[in-house]
């Protein structure tokens, strides 16, 4: 049985937990014991901060661990990266985990490509005083807008400065250019230094000064035109920051001129041996999940992933489509291929 290990306990992370019991594999959790929501649904429990990287690593290279993985914990990427780097496992470098945590050292990594702008930007120092506005001041390290303030003038720039100061563990805040436009974010997954844009997500917040995100609507509105430069800006950045693999969540604006600004990316980790925590092979129907992905009915099938997407287009063949995305039920798949048999 494979091992996952899952850094983070609360109610968001139960899918990961969840999905994780569906696959079979022997999950291990690493969270403190306060709002611990999903200890009980964990095979092996410990109350570990999930910043304490090297206990976590010592406990994952014990116990041979194939994968580390968080979701909606941020503070979680650089441990997961820190441990994959040691297990050699599948994921991003630990130098790169810190860069994509830390706001200015990610805009310096994609201040070099030209597929999109950015804001004007600066790392605030004690006396500093911005020579425009509005501008924008966050914590480096920051997440789900916390400490994100917009500051329209001077004699409001000091409560700005202590919130972002009191939401960063770093102590440190950047302020950044305001830009007026619309809001959109742009899911991926990167596997191996190929980058495959998920969907172009439009964002609705509370607006200034705070920013909270309150929906989110997919597909995107946007024109066909914008949505390629938002693919083709997102690939480069990842790039230039160097994420390799796992999921990531990046944001822009849009101004009323069409250009597009670089806001934020955030990654989320996903490291595992050999590139996958799912299984890479199946010995019966019984252990396969219950609804198959493309790459999945290739592997049982045997055949390639181009053939697998052409077969599962062709008329009679059992799926379902949601969104863009097509997953095929198992149960309908196996009568399927026993039709198949029959007819020789």
């Amino acid at each position: 049985m494979k091992k996952i290990a899952i850094l983070g306990a609360s109610e968001p992370h139960l899918p990961l937990f969840l999905k994780a019991k569906e696959m079979g594999l022997e999950t291990y959790c690493f969270a403190w014991s306060q709002g611990a929501y999903c200890k009980n649904y964990a095979d092996h429990y410990y109350d570990i901060s999930i910043v304490d990287k090297e206990q976590i690593a010592v406990i994952c290279q014990k116990e041979k661990i194939n994968g580390i993985i968080s979701n909606a914990l941020e503070i979680a990427v650089p441990t997961a990266a820190y441990v994959a780097e040691l297990l050699d496992l599948n994921g991003i470098p630990y130098e790169v985990a810190l860069n994509a945590r830390n706001k200015f050292q990610m805009r310096e990594k994609v201040s070099h490509q030209k597929a999109c702008q950015q804001p004007t930007y600066t790392l605030y120092q004690s006396g500093y005083l911005p020579s425009f506005y509005p501008v924008i001041v966050k914590p480096i390290d920051g997440s789900c807008s916390n400490g994100v303030t917009k500051v329209n003038k001077r004699e409001d720039l000091t409560q700005a400065l202590n919130r972002a100061s009191q939401a960063s563990l770093a102590n440190c805040i950047l302020i950044e250019e305001y830009i007026e436009g619309k809001e959109v974010s742009v899911e991926s997954i990167s596997f191996h230094s190929k980058h495959y844009v998920l969907t172009i997500t439009d964002k609705e917040t509370t607006g200034a000064p705070y920013f909270v995100e309150t929906a989110h609507h997919q597909p995107s509105t946007l024109s066909l035109d914008i949505q390629e430069k938002l693919k083709y800006a997102t690939c480069n950045i990842l790039n230039a920051i160097g994420i390799n693999n796992g999921a990531s969540h990046t944001e822009f604006k849009i101004d009323q001129n069409g250009n597009i600004f670089f806001i934020l990316k955030k990654y989320l980790s996903n490291n595992t041996k050999g590139g996958s925590a799912m299984k890479e092979s199946y010995n019966s129907f019984d252990e396969l999940p219950m609804m198959l992905s493309v790459s999945q009915v290739a592997k049982v099938l045997g055949i390639s992933r181009t053939r697998s997407y052409e077969l599962v287009n062709e008329k009679g063949f059992p799926k379902i489509k949601i969104g863009t995305r097509i997953v095929v039920p198992k149960d309908e798949f196996k009568l399927w291929i026993q039709k198949q048999i029959k007819k020789g």
